[in-house]
């Protein structure tokens, strides 16, 4: 058991990303109404565990020392000590007094407490300088089941008969021992409440009272308590709102001083089997349980089990450490949940779960097409309606900026679409009598550069359109992207298709593959001037002055050939998405893959843009 604490460097690492998000059923957990669970508290988390470094062992209790050291008491192998690389193995034969272990803290000066099942001992960060306490030495129990530590260092344990105090100068205190009802009682759990000025302690039979934390004395503060009738409190730990809350067998609650309310939905059944509790931030709290792990948000639990990547659901204790992870002591060893690199954000509906393009612009704000057209600007979302986003064959496929800050968005089946500061208009209908377009975008002179799934490919520039040709012998097909490079060349890249247009001429852009199992779906210009492709057919492609490089999975890190979104970053770093393969970043040489495991959903990522605060917003397609 540990309040929380946050680190000023924790950070979301890489990217906020467009989801749609849907309601989770989980049917053996219990009822989808009941749960009440958020799938985007889900996606915030990545869950991981310590497979080698801790084969099937029952951790009891955790804590940290110094920063990024973690501490492990363990249900018969005594205590160990991780820094994330190295384990270092502490038991009964090294000095413990037993190498069954409930609890783990750390005291103010630094030295590790248990306490255990054969007395409580603390010991160096290092592992030495053993010190013992047992019945012999004054405390009440040897079995010791509650341990909290106060600001001046005194250790506070919990077993049958009542509550014992170790002292900074090495001499023990008992509590409650003049009390017959608790002499026969068993002390399950502790928790230090230095702004109410006591201690509360949790007992069998679902009892709750409060010593005072300077006498020892029950206290008349806050009155004696049935939490919950004929069952264990397991744990008690205070959110950052002074509120307590108590694990219970069955159920677990939340006690503001006044009244109690339970966490624990009515409607649910089944197991729950409330061990472990560590608060989070602003009133938050994770919950361990039988089932696994629960994260209470102001009223929203949200579940976390095996399926999620938890060893086993038994989770028996909890710890949130320094640098915002949250690490789980299960039956079964240890997993840990770090904060996802990827946000799902609440896009303004109806989207209809299709992502198709996004757009950093000039002012920025972030824009996101698909069954509508919306942006966020000052965290607030704003929608367009552009038109009917029920009819299904009506979406969003590109957006665009123009040099005089116009958005420019091309629709399926109905055009392009002008928008500037609140005001937006029609361009008049391209002279196409299909008006599916996937591809568009403005250049640098105005002109606006539209293409169609036959394959006509048109400029709008002075209030019309015209027609751009094609290169001799080559057959029309749909465009899918535009690039224009430095120097006034306009390239076009479709199905099977790769040519540039300049001064009135088209040409066709020499290829070493079959351009017929090709398709570009984009093409930006890099800081080196050479010209990026995304691919589906041979990954990424790279043109230098008539020289192709090639990235995919045949020669590279990539896992697939079928790449959609391509984008440098601020730092100038290349991003890739891709079909259903994740996200890849490319720098110094080498691939780095994000996916389920950095917590980005399976999904197609259609379009990448940079906002001004350097995030990389991701549309993506069919995330439900």
């Amino acid at each position: 058991m540990l309040g929380w604490r946050m680190n000023s460097e924790w950070r979301f690492l890489v990217a906020l990303t467009l989801f749609s998000l849907v309601g989770l059923s989980i049917p053996s957990r219990s009822s989808a109404e009941v749960m009440t669970q958020s799938e985007k508290n889900r996606q915030r988390w990545v869950v991981r565990s310590l497979y080698d470094q801790f084969p099937d062992e029952h951790i009891r209790g955790l804590s940290e020392y110094p920063r990024g050291v973690m501490w492990f008491g363990t249900w018969g192998e005594g205590l160990v000590r991780y820094d994330g690389r190295n384990r270092l193995q502490i038991k009964s034969s090294d000095g413990l007094p037993t190498d069954f272990i409930r609890r783990v803290s750390v005291a103010p000066d630094g030295r590790i407490w248990v306490a255990a099942r054969g007395g409580a001992a603390s010991l160096n960060e290092d592992g030495t300088g053993i010190e013992v306490f047992t019945e012999e030495d004054g405390l009440v129990s040897d079995d010791l089941f509650g341990l909290d530590i106060d600001s001046q260092g005194r250790v506070w344990v919990t077993g049958p008969g009542g509550v014992s105090r170790i002292n900074v100068d090495g001499s023990i205190q008992q509590f409650g021992t003049d009390r017959p009802d608790l002499a026969k009682n068993c002390g399950r759990s502790v928790a230090v409440d230095e702004a109410r000025g006591i201690v509360w302690v949790g007992w069998r039979e679902g009892i709750v009272n409060a010593f005072d934390l300077e006498t020892g004395e029950v206290s008349s503060v806050c009155q004696e308590m049935v939490a919950c009738p004929d069952q264990n409190v397991n744990d008690l730990e205070l959110d950052t709102q002074n509120n307590l809350w108590i694990a219970c067998d069955w159920s677990t609650y939340r006690y503001d001083g006044e009244s109690m309310e339970a966490i624990r939905p009515e409607s649910m059944t089944g197991d729950w089997g409330s061990g472990g509790l560590c608060a989070g931030p602003d009133g938050t709290m994770w919950l361990g349980l039988q089932i696994g792990l629960a994260l209470y948000d102001r009223g929203s639990l949200t579940f976390f089990d095996w399926r999620d990547g938890l060893l086993q659901d038994n989770v028996n204790d909890l710890l949130v450490s320094m640098d915002g992870t949250v690490w789980a002591g299960t039956t079964g060893g240890v997993s840990f949940l770090t904060p996802s690199q990827f946000i799902p954000m609440d896009a303004p509906k109806p989207h209809n779960f299709r992502f198709l393009s996004n757009l950093a612009d000039s002012k920025g704000r972030i824009w996101v097409g698909g069954s509508d057209l919306s942006y966020l600007e000052n965290g607030e979302w704003e929608s367009l309606h552009v038109g009917d986003s029920n009819e299904r064959d009506f979406f969003a496929s590109r957006i665009a900026e123009s040099p005089d800050g116009r958005i420019l968005s091309s629709w399926n089946n109905h055009g392009v679409y002008s928008w500037a500061e609140g005001h937006g208009e029609w361009l008049p209908d391209p002279p196409n009598p299909d008006q599916r377009f996937r591809a568009m975008n403005v250049a640098p002179d105005g002109c606006v550069y539209l293409g169609g799934d036959t394959g006509e490919v048109y400029c709008y520039v002075e209030g019309e359109w015209k027609q751009l040709p094609y290169p001799d012998g080559q057959e029309p097909s749909h465009i899918l992207s535009f690039l224009f490079e430095e120097g006034g060349a306009v390239w076009v890249g479709g199905d099977s298709l790769l040519f540039r247009y300049q001064d009135g001429a088209s040409e066709t852009i020499p290829f070493p593959y079959d351009q017929k199992e090709v398709s570009f779906y984009e093409m930006i210009q890099g800081p080196d001037g050479k010209i990026y492709m995304a691919t589906e057919g041979v990954g990424v492609a790279v043109y230098d002055d008539g020289e192709w490089t090639f990235f995919n999975k045949e020669n590279s890190g990539l896992t697939t050939n079928k790449t959609y979104a391509i984008e440098f970053d601020n730092q100038g770093r290349l991003w890739v998405g891709t079909r259903s393969n994740g996200l890849y970043r490319y720098q110094d040489g080498g691939w780095f893959h994000y996916q389920r495991t950095e917590g980005l959903p399976p999904c197609r990522i259609s379009d990448l843009a940079i906002g001004q605060d350097g995030r990389i917003y991701l549309a993506t397609y069919d995330t439900g």
